[in-house]
């Protein structure tokens, strides 16, 4: 090869590696001026052609910020679940690279959107091992994001009083920074909280410094939030004008059409019709601020939305109002589980605790009887008998403590009787509304939709008619709890046990009260089902039912003979929503098989 042909080669070479290098950098300013104007669909084309770049030439620091951007963009137009699904990919290219400061970054990001969909569990984990790691990087801008985000979950959590200790230490943190952006994010959540513990002058006055801050040192936009909670107070204190005004202007100055403090305007002018007896315009905001949530994912602001629709239309559409209410009960199940389980927690500590201060004082008592035995030994006969008197009265008052043990055991199991008793008395209440309810409705959906309710509170009901017929309020035999079940659904769907196999093998099994309630909504909807669409399919309807268990797993397996449904084609029914959500709380395993008829498997453990 000549020399000449060699440095052409040469030449051409490096201009090849120039151009790609010069290409790489153009498109990396495009990605991040597009990111910093907020047009984040063009800025993720961008990253991703960087990405796909960094992770080719192995440049793993590089690549994970990528897919940390790409994140954040998808967070910012509204998809939460391909935003979780980068930052999990840069948390673990992080991981490799052996960087925890930038790890601890994108676990806070990822926190904040676990948050905003009310994964507060797995949010928690990840804030509490971040803070470690900023706390170590004395990060403060950052720590005070997780100490906000932390107290945030607290608040929805209705743990007020941690709530209030993370944001002051937000609040300190900004102060010290002189971060006004911050001070006035924290004194806003500051006053939701004192809003949430119904001290609402507190709130107020909370509300207005963070405006004022913003006011004099933020964006107009920045103003929203607090232009929104000073809305919702001022509908509290029936200053209905001056609402009006805080409201529209936040609605105004929002120029995002998916975005949550658009919802929250939304709600609020539309609680604030419902007061001008706008009706209209109400149901409007409403829709639209609902529109919002369902994209966004917002688990709180639907219940707050579904909580004023029901307030509308108990005023314009009773049949309409009742649809709403079954909504808000499906939403607020979970919160309602967490409050009765906290409930008797609460009493549970409250008999350990007097039971221990007990203990404490036998010991105490005894300890003082050595005392004056010795003492006895010491002054002869003359004490001894002063010894065995005060022995005398040391056991009488032992033995009425003892008895005041045994009642205030006794009470405990008597106000968990009662509980059950009025818990009974009112689903069976709430059953027989419903069944009132159908007999005054034509359209098939409708009475379809009240039936299917009633079930489900019948399915529950039994659970608490066998725990207030039991002393021991905890365990329940699943083997007469689905014979019951199954022979009431038999009943309310009107079908001929003699003329139709209905076949029940199930265990003698004592479950656990927060397992069995599920099991039973389970068992509840797929046998419904089979009710209401195998048994009409054919004249020679038949019903397995097979419940066991092995190796400490519960097996649970239900067959009918009916057609078959398309499984993927009813993904979005409320019944196999239902299926999925109990589930996924019982950590089970479910399988359906559709061939020659249905047939449901589901594998839990029991430990």
């Amino acid at each position: 090869m000549t020399k000449p042909l060699l440095i052409l080669i040469l030449l051409i070479v490096f201009g090849n590696c120039f151009a790609q290098s010069k290409q790489q950098t153009g498109t990396h300013e495009i990605a991040f001026q597009l990111f910093n104007s907020e047009k984040f669909d063009s800025a993720i084309f961008y990253f991703k052609k960087l990405e796909k770049k960094y992770s080719q030439n192995k440049q793993l620091g590089s690549q994970a910020s990528i897919i940390a951007h790409l994140g954040i963009s998808y967070y910012r137009i509204g998809m939460p679940d391909s935003s979780l699904y980068y930052y999990e990919q840069a948390i673990q290219l992080y991981e490799k690279e052996g960087d925890n400061s930038g790890k601890a970054l994108i676990q806070l990001n990822s926190a904040i959107v676990h948050k905003s969909r009310g994964s507060y569990e797995k949010a928690l984990e990840l804030l509490f091992e971040a803070v470690n790691q900023l706390q170590h990087d004395q990060n403060s801008e950052a720590l005070a994001s997780s100490y906000n985000t932390i107290a945030l979950i607290y608040s929805r959590q209705k743990d007020y009083e941690r709530s209030l200790e993370y944001h002051y230490r937000t609040l300190m943190l900004a102060r010290a920074n002189q971060d006004f952006k911050t001070q006035a994010a924290t004194l806003n959540n500051i006053g939701l909280t004192y809003q949430k513990l119904n001290q609402l002058d507190s709130a107020y006055s909370n509300f207005e410094k963070a405006f004022i801050i913003k006011d004099r040192h933020g964006s107009d936009k920045s103003q929203i939030s607090t232009l929104n909670n000073l809305g919702l107070i001022l509908i509290e204190f029936k200053e209905l004008d001056k609402a009006k005004t805080m409201l529209t202007k936040a609605k105004l100055l929002n120029t995002n059409s998916a975005d949550e403090s658009l919802a929250v305007s939304y709600n609020g002018m539309g609680s604030l019709s419902i007061e001008l007896k706008d009706y209209s315009s109400a149901s409007k905001y409403l829709d639209s601020a609902n529109y919002i949530i369902d994209q966004l994912n917002l688990v709180d602001l639907k219940k707050d939305n579904l909580l004023l629709k029901v307030k509308l239309y108990s005023i314009i559409d009773k049949t309409e109002a009742l649809n709403y209410y079954q909504q808000l009960q499906e939403v607020s199940d979970s919160i309602y589980n967490r409050d009765r389980i906290s409930a008797l927690f609460e009493m549970q500590t409250k008999y350990e605790t007097e039971k221990q201060a007990q203990s404490i004082q036998v010991l105490e008592a005894e300890k003082e009887l050595q005392k004056v035995e010795l003492e006895t030994n010491r002054l002869g006969v003359l004490i001894l008998s002063v010894v065995v008197l005060l022995v005398i009265i040391i056991a009488y008052l032992l033995y009425n403590k003892f008895r005041s043990e045994k009642r205030n055991k006794l009470k405990v199991e008597m106000l968990m009787q009662e509980l059950h008793h009025r818990v009974k008395n009112n689903l069976q209440l709430l059953s027989s509304i419903f069944s009132l309810q159908s007999k005054t409705l034509t359209d098939l959906n409708a009475l379809e939709a009240v039936k299917t309710s009633e079930n489900r509170v019948n399915a529950m009901a039994i659970v608490h008619q066998k725990l207030y017929s039991r002393s021991e309020a905890r365990n329940i035999n699943i083997h007469d709890y689905l014979h019951d079940l199954i022979e009431q659904l038999a009943e309310s769907f009107t079908i001929d046990t003699e003329g139709n196999n209905i076949d029940v093998q199930v265990e003698k099994l004592d479950i656990d009260l927060d397992k069995i309630i599920a099991i039973g909504l389970i068992v509840n909807e797929v046998v419904s089902n089979a009710f209401k669409h195998a048994f009409k399919a054919s004249v020679k309807s038949e019903l397995w039912v097979n419940v066991f268990q092995n190796n400490h797993e519960l097996f649970i397996e239900i067959k009918d003979n009916g057609t078959g449904f398309d499984i993927n084609a009813s993904r979005k029914s409320m019944g196999l929503n239902i299926i999925e959500t109990l589930s996924r709380q019982l950590r089970a395993t479910v399988n359906w098989k559709v061939n020659n008829g249905t047939l449901f498997k589901l594998k839990m453990k029991l430990n």
